[in-house]
């Protein structure tokens, strides 16, 4: 280690920004792998279930490059928690950037979550059109082709091939919706790792946040 002044203090600080940015990179990964996680869980279902397109490719574009990348831009800069210097040194065999707990994290609970979230405004759009969720389940080859214009929801009403993608495109923007609310709650969330989120303070991420959306 070389000084460049003759403070010892600055060993301190030194230790304290490496830590600050262990922190941050770890913040980042878990934001970000569950907002991708939770996207790529809604294809499958779409895939699976052949349901009708919970979330068009421009929806999907605004998610990644605009509504992640800015909070994530947001967390890789959060200022140190307060308490970051009280913490033991940090032990590189056990504790890594990338820990089960931060799979855990992305891909069993928060991803889940959003995509839960994301289906229930979908379906519940749907239910307020006269398409129960089960009805829906296999039916994706029907609902887009163009020669059907007496496909017949729930209630036995018929719906016309463009009346079915006014319905389609409404139950998309509630998934939109949804994942993006849902999103700045992530955000928030990966804040802090120890603290109250009323001890950090809400000012850059918020701030980073609005001026995205």
């Amino acid at each position: 280690m070389v000084l460049m002044d003759d403070n010892f203090a600055t060993i301190l600080n030194g230790v304290e920004h490496g830590r600050q940015i262990f922190d941050n990179l770890k913040k980042l990964i878990r934001f970000t792998f569950a907002d991708n996680v939770a996207e790529m869980y809604c294809y499958w279902v779409f895939i699976i279930l052949k349901v009708p397109t919970p979330m068009g490719t421009l929806a999907m574009l605004l998610l990644t490059s605009g509504m992640d990348m800015i909070p994530a831009i947001s967390l890789a800069h959060e200022k140190a928690e307060s308490d970051i210097m009280k913490l033991r040194p940090r032990d590189p065999t056990k504790e890594k950037l990338v820990s089960a707990q931060v799979l855990s994290y992305s891909y069993g609970q928060v991803s889940v979550i959003e995509t839960l979230a994301g289906f229930l405004a979908y379906f519940v759009t749907f239910l307020c059109n006269g398409w129960f969720p089960w009805d829906l389940i296999f039916i994706q080859s029907r609902w887009d082709s163009g020669s059907i214009n007496d496909l017949e929801d729930s209630y036995g009403q018929e719906w016309a091939y463009s009346s079915r993608q006014n319905a389609g495109l409404q139950a998309q923007t509630a998934f939109f919706a949804a994942l993006v609310a849902c999103q700045w709650v992530n955000a928030v969330a990966c804040k802090t790792r120890r603290l109250s989120i009323f001890q950090q303070g809400l000012t850059y991420v918020a701030k980073e946040y609005f001026l995205c959306l």
